[in-house]
């Protein structure tokens, strides 16, 4: 395997900085915090330059945030870290290494991987089972149980030895690892060294399991194939696999005909003959259509908000629930005008142009 290197020099480079800036920034333009390095960029970037030159830079304490996903509402918490300096460090060391960490990746790893979200997943298992219905009969879906908090920082830091061979980004990446137990959510390094620490496996169900067809998101993995005692004798592989990186598999793993209950996934359910919704999020869209229309005037925050549910109801069979519950208490077209305007409002403000 070839190993890297001559890259902490790129790293620290002025220009490097400055665009790591700029990514760190996107989307959060009117926090103060990230106000005030925009507003003082050159001299915030004489400062990350000097603390990656003389290799004093230390990570900051996390802050601490609790936040509640799904229509359950499960709470997580997430250490987030400082904006100035730790995510542009962050973001610094990504720009240079995004190219490495990704060469190995299967092409059917999806989830944050640019060009490869949730819509990439939802094609490749529409078209599998559209073409091979035999041999996607039955379906295997595994999770990692709580994988982010129980990344191992040593076989972490194995696998990355393996790749680069500078000295002075190795201690950068330790240094970032250490910080916090696991691989923090909050740290955009997380997902990229989370994807990589997983390439062995992608591999391995690839090549020695010969699985024709596996997505994996994040860490959710979906085997289809034509029999259950295959994919019962990949499970039992894969959970090998997993704890000798210090890993298990979740214990809620299933393995099932697909046409008998579909493939609960991504916010679908799929099956060979048709792709519908997810009950809990149907009823998501529909009380927020509701919630929303009720309203005397729209905020672009929740219009955006409705048309991306919008997408939703393309790639599914749900035409029929969305005449009935959806399509008469919005109007897309005004919702469309009201996200351009804001738009249009936010590009002016950016380029210092008075909004009419």
């Amino acid at each position: 395997m070839k190993r890297y290197g001559y890259l902490y020099e790129k790293i620290y480079a002025r220009e490097n900085i400055s665009a790591a800036i700029d990514r760190a920034a996107h989307g959060k333009k009117k926090r103060h915090d990230v106000k005030w390095v925009l507003a003082n960029k050159e001299g915030c970037i004489d400062e990350i330059q000097h603390l990656l030159i003389t290799q004093t830079y230390v990570p900051s304490p996390y802050r601490e945030k609790t936040v509640r996903e799904g229509t359950q509402k499960k709470e997580r918490h997430i250490l987030v870290p400082m904006f100035f300096p730790d995510q542009i460090v962050q973001w610094a060391v990504l720009l240079q290494t995004i190219p490495i960490l990704s060469k190995g990746m299967d092409a059917h790893v999806c989830g944050s991987v640019p060009g490869r979200g949730k819509d990439e997943a939802r094609r490749y298992i529409q078209r599998w089972l559209r073409n091979d219905p035999k041999g996607t009969k039955y379906c295997l879906q595994l999770d990692i149980h709580r994988f982010y908090p129980s990344v191992n920082h040593d076989a972490l830091k194995e696998m990355l030895l393996r790749v680069f061979k500078d000295e002075k980004l190795l201690q950068l990446l330790y240094l970032i690892i250490d910080s916090a137990p696991g691989l923090p959510i909050g740290n955009v390094t997380s997902q990229w060294l989370a994807n990589f620490y997983l390439q062995g496996l992608d591999h391995y169900i690839k090549e020695q399991l010969r699985a024709k067809y596996y997505v994996r998101y994040m860490d959710d993995m979906i085997l289809l194939g034509p029999n259950k005692r295959k994919l019962g004798r990949a499970k039992e592989a894969i959970e090998a696999y997993l704890q000798s990186i210090g890993l298990e598999i979740n214990r809620k793993w299933q393995k099932y005909r697909v046409d008998a209950c579909g493939i609960d996934f991504l916010g679908y359910r799929f099956f060979h003959d048709k792709t519908i919704l997810r009950r809990p999020l149907m009823l998501r869209i529909t009380r927020k259509v509701r919630r929303t229309a009720k309203r005397k005037s729209w905020n672009p925050h929740n219009c955006q908000s409705i048309l991306s549910y919008m997408g939703w109801f393309k790639h599914t069979n749900n035409y029929g629930l969305y005449q009935k519950w959806v399509k008469p208490y919005i109007k897309v077209k005004r919702m469309k005008g009201v996200v351009r305007r804001e738009s249009i409002q936010r590009n002016n403000a950016g380029k210092g142009v008075r909004n009419p």
